[in-house]
């Protein structure tokens, strides 16, 4: 629809300036509503004033499709707006109603930019609804006749000056018509919309108008799009005079018809191509005719031949005749909304013929359309495709058994993979086990051999001890009682230093329990370390099994050429009883203690300027213990070495993965250690480090409380 004004300004009330608003502007409103909208057209992040202004919870509106909110008569131009961003768009600005949860609508106007790399959008809504109030309350005759005629009209509208017709005033439905948005009209003449063929004959039909030969006119026009494609325009032109009779405004009134027009000409092409080949139709093809309802009126014997009803059976009724029932009734609900919109409609369907047989057919479906653009009857072409319908189906068939073989060889691929995946892991536990249960034996054997001799050692130490003191006290009786011995003992007592003997032997038994109480430390904590004897979870003291660990490994913490000592730092906390397998544990310190002694072995650095660790000059291995809460307990064990890359790291505890030098490590050692943790224990294992960082494992142990019989 277009509206013209005359160029002086004077609007249809006879008053200066144009009363009708096209745009109201809405600035400074608050609150305002910020939001990321996905082009799916779901929330992905909003402000709090969403749920303040609207009434919903956050969870609500993530949940909820924008359009859902939106008022259905805003609907179209809603979506229109958003399918600008989609176009890419650089920035849209419109209004809309927005339903609250209470059922009430309020106004939104709405700016919203495109996000290109985060692939949404990026909106800010003010709630404008109290200035909408207003304006409807204050809002005049003139304003409410623009409102109800030129803005909500479902067909474009322009106002333009009678003179050079030069456009002053355009409604949304012309805009979206041509193209263009209402600045770039009022800088068009409606002379430069207009198609150049066509511009004559309208100027002439326009200057009648003008000059008073006639007081309006209707035609049919080619215009030119902004894109430069043409479209067929029903132009309803008339002079609005002003106060004194002379011509103020011209009003055009433009309703698109290039689809009616594309259709008649495409109908026009069809019949005359029917009309040429309606012979061959007649042999070949399906051919009826429906009315406007559907019912039959013309049919051709191929239809007879192939539904086996007669001419007579036929005629008068509509094609629920030979319903098959295989299509659902959405359907055929779509195939009238196609036809009765004066559509061409082409699809395949099952027909039952009169036998109960069913047969199928490709058809296509012509409206035949009046002078008004409505379809008044139907032409239905079919062709029997059965055969082929059978074959595809025969096809579908075979693909679905293939199908089914594919998934039968996927699942036993599968089930092989988790067979072999077993396999692996059965491995890896029987090597690891075979290596600790020796190295439990070793140790175990050794500390039995150590214990007896050390027991009898250090038991007869105490009558040594004795004796000594007994033989110390006698020879001090004979100094008293003899004070001046023979020259031979004086001579001899002299030579051995008897005196000295007699005040050092005592100290000299003290350091031998001294020794053998510590042989029989170690050897006690070697066979706390093998638990051979202990293959149910017990409950232990967690510190004990790491101090028994220690004590196989101390020797690698010493001093080497390439090494100075490494500093071992106990920070241990108040840990309780914690039921496990004892000896699964201690070989799980026994692991993570060697990778660290390795880790500071292998990386040559500077531990003068130790990063994890900078109060410690020197290579260092810190283990802590803590009660993480009443269920559960943690053990660190980190070194100040030089980190584990990402890459590693993420591969730390896969079977046979190692990163030492041929014949250092059998990349088993880290496995078996989650494996004890995360399954026999439901523990957790995890690795902390980064490049230049150190490298902490951190060991969560659940406590269990050991059931009493």
């Amino acid at each position: 629809m277009f509206l013209f004004q005359s160029e002086n300004n004077v609007g249809l009330n006879g008053k200066e300036n144009f009363p009708f608003p096209l745009h109201v502007a809405g600035e400074n409103f608050s609150p305002t509503l910020s939001a990321e909208v996905g082009f799916d057209g779901y929330l992905k992040w909003m402000d709090g004033n969403w749920e303040i202004i609207l009434g919903y919870t956050r969870e609500e509106l993530l949940a909820t499709p924008l359009i859902q909110l939106i008022h259905p008569e805003d609907w179209a131009w809603s979506i229109a707006e958003w399918q600008k961003l989609a176009d890419r768009v650089t920035s849209i600005s419109f209004e809309n109603r927005c339903r609250c949860k209470d059922g009430a609508y309020k106004w939104l106007s709405w700016k919203a930019t495109p996000l290109a790399q985060q692939n949404s959008i990026q909106a800010i809504a003010r709630d404008i609804t109290v200035f909408k109030q207003q304006q409807t309350e204050v809002i005049c005759e003139n304003e409410r006749l623009y409102r109800s005629i030129f803005e909500t009209a479902a067909i474009g509208m322009a106002i333009a000056t009678p003179g050079d017709r030069k456009i002053l005033k355009s409604n949304r439905v012309l805009q979206e018509m041509f193209g263009y948005n209402e600045q770039e009209l009022q800088q068009l003449s409606f002379d430069e919309l207009t198609h150049p063929e066509d511009l004559n004959a309208e100027r002439s039909r326009f200057q009648e108008m003008v000059s008073g030969v006639r007081n309006s006119f209707q035609s049919e026009t080619r215009y030119i799009r902004k894109d430069g494609t043409p479209i067929w325009g029903r132009l309803t032109a008339s002079m609005i005079p002003n106060h004194r009779g002379e011509p103020q405004l011209a009003l055009g009134i433009v309703e698109d018809v290039s689809q009616r027009v594309r259709m008649e000409t495409e109908l026009r092409h069809s019949l005359k191509q029917l009309s040429d080949i309606q012979f061959a139709l007649d042999r070949a093809a399906i051919v009826a005719v429906t009315d406007r309802q559907g019912n039959i009126t013309h049919i051709n014997d191929k239809f007879c031949e192939i539904s086996q009803y007669s001419r007579s059976e036929l005629l008068g009724k509509n094609h629920r005749i030979l319903n098959s029932g295989y299509h659902p009734k959405s359907f055929f609900q779509q195939m009238w909304a196609t036809i009765s919109r004066g559509k061409i409609w082409k699809g395949e369907i099952k027909n039952k013929a009169k036998n109960g047989s069913y047969y199928w057919v490709d058809t296509t479906i012509v409206p035949f359309l009046d002078d008004r653009g409505k379809p008044y009857q139907y032409l239905s072409i079919r062709y029997e495709i059965t055969e082929r319908k059978q074959v595809e189906e025969q096809m579908r068939q075979t693909q679905a058994e293939k199908t089914d073989l594919i998934t039968s060889l996927q699942q036993k691929t599968q089930h092989l993979e988790t067979t072999l995946h077993e396999l692996q892991t059965a491995q890896t536990q029987l090597v690891q086990s075979e290596k600790m249960t020796s190295l439990g034996m070793m140790v175990a054997g050794v500390a039995h051999e150590i214990n007896n001799p050390v027991n009898f050692i250090h038991g007869n130490l105490t009558h040594a001890d004795e004796y000594i003191k007994q033989l110390i006290e006698h020879l001090l009786l004979y100094r008293h009682e003899i004070p001046v011995p023979p020259p031979t003992i004086s001579a001899h007592a002299e030579e051995n230093d008897l005196y000295f003997i007699i005040e050092d032997l005592p100290n000299l038994l003290a350091s031998m329990k001294v020794g053998t109480q510590r042989i029989r430390e170690i050897v006690r904590s070697l066979r706390n370390f093998s638990r051979l004897d202990e293959s149910q979870m017990k409950s232990v003291d967690i510190h004990e099994g790491i101090d028994s660990t220690l004590l196989i490994v101390q020797n690698r913490l010493k001093a080497k050429p390439n090494r100075p000592e490494i500093k071992l730092i106990k920070d241990y906390g108040e840990l309780p009883p914690v039921e496990c397998y004892a000896s699964k544990l201690n070989q799980v310190f026994m692991n993570l203690l060697v990778n660290a002694i390795d880790a500071l072995e292998m990386h040559k650095r500077d531990f003068t300027s130790p990063i994890s660790h900078p109060h410690s000059p020197l290579p260092v291995i810190r283990i802590r213990s803590a009660t993480i809460d009443k269920n559960t307990v943690a053990i660190s064990i980190s070194d100040n070495g030089c980190g584990i890359p990402p890459d590693v790291k993420s591969r730390l505890f896969d079977p046979f993965f190692t990163t030492k030098p041929m014949g250092k490590g059998t990349g088993l050692g880290l496995a078996i250690s989650h494996q004890i943790i995360v399954d026999k224990h439901g523990g957790k294992l995890h690795c902390l480090s980064e490049p230049e960082q150190g490298t902490e494992f951190v060991i969560e142990l659940p406590i269990r409380q050991l059931k009493v019989a």
